[in-house]
């Protein structure tokens, strides 16, 4: 009879245990950058990049807190003003859009979150102006 509280309690379930983030949850359907859009993967990646004027130059995804950023270089051969959007297909999530402008490199930076949820997913595009 001694033995069943520790036994018990080596067989409790360790509820402190973090969960894996599910980026799902917040439901991103697309991302558009300069009015060309693209699905998105497991994790938030871009999918369908295949032109050589767009590529993923780091990631950072920290578990604890379930927040990841996702980091693009964009080459523009034009003025072209850098625009970006998010659709989510929950109408609940919360999308904040910055866009900077220093010179010829111009900076967009996403966050998407969720009530209710703790996943933060962060888009930084940067584009870089050469005229030919």
């Amino acid at each position: 009879m001694m033995m069943l509280p520790f036994v018990l309690l080596a067989c409790s379930k360790d509820d402190n245990t973090p969960t894996k983030a599910n980026f799902d949850n917040l439901g991103i359907s697309s991302v558009t950058i300069n009015g060309k859009s693209y699905n998105v993967k497991e994790g938030g990646l871009l999918d369908g990049i295949t032109d050589q004027n767009i590529v993923c130059t780091g990631s950072q995804y920290t578990e604890s807190t379930k927040k990841a950023q996702l980091e693009y270089a964009i080459i523009s051969f034009s003025q072209q003003t850098l625009s970006c959007a998010v659709q989510s297909k929950y109408t609940d999530v919360s999308i904040s859009v910055n866009v900077e402008s220093k010179d010829d490199i111009q900076t967009c930076i996403v966050q998407i979150s969720r009530k209710g949820y703790d996943e933060v997913l962060i888009y930084k595009f940067v584009q870089k102006t050469l005229l030919q």
